[in-house]
């Protein structure tokens, strides 16, 4: 199915409004705010499709594992000064026409502010599963995610909780200041991704 056209924020709210998607209260507490949507869909990140209304975006999940550990996500935060809690390995959205691969080094580069000769990307097939939920970011819209899920071997990470602080996008505004990093029992990763679906990354 094809996406719609979106060529203002006007546009966007409008087509809220016709399918009775209340965003006026978005941009409190874990969601984020209609000029969000609108800024993700104009870089490509995601589109929208109508009969039902939906959401449609492609997420690349970067599996790093320390032993029989996995590395998590266990906290943004947003440079409002609100957290977002999060339980989910690095994770990104990805730009239309990008491949899983090139997602998982940018995610990589933008989250752990991991160089790309550093990364060892360990996947040689994905394919994509497809999940479809209301969206934490956006309360009411629901979402369909086409997820790529990536093993990586990053080599001297941090044994214990880290930061790091996001990547500046010169063409955004910088939603996400800083990430909270930590390693979790590898056998609880499927519990936490089931938790943590609808928090996409952002």
């Amino acid at each position: 199915m094809a996406q719609i056209r979106m060529n203002s924020l006007a546009d966007l709210e409008r087509w809220l409004i016709k399918n009775q998607i209340n965003y006026k209260y978005w941009g409190v507490g874990q969601s984020k705010t209609v000029e969000n949507l609108f800024e993700e869909i104009t870089k490509g990140e995601s589109g929208l499709q109508n009969n039902p209304p939906v959401r449609v975006l492609s997420v690349v999940q970067v599996i790093i594992r320390q032993g029989n550990k996995v590395l998590v996500e266990k906290e943004q935060f947003l440079s409002d000064g609100r957290t977002r809690a999060r339980s989910l390995p690095p994770s990104e959205k990805m730009h239309a026409g990008e491949g899983w691969r090139l997602g998982a080094i940018r995610c990589l580069e933008e989250e752990l502010q991991i160089n790309s000769v550093s990364t060892k990307i360990l996947t040689e097939m994905c394919v994509a599963r497809i999940k479809e939920g209301e969206s934490v970011s956006y309360p009411g819209l629901r979402s369909s995610y086409h997820i790529f899920q990536v093993e990586a071997l990053i080599p001297n990470l941090p044994d214990r909780d880290f930061f790091t602080n996001e990547k500046p996008d010169p063409q955004a505004d910088q939603l996400v200041s800083k990430h909270k990093w930590g390693w979790v029992p590898f056998e609880s990763l499927n519990v936490l991704l089931e938790k943590g679906f609808g928090k996409e990354n952002e």
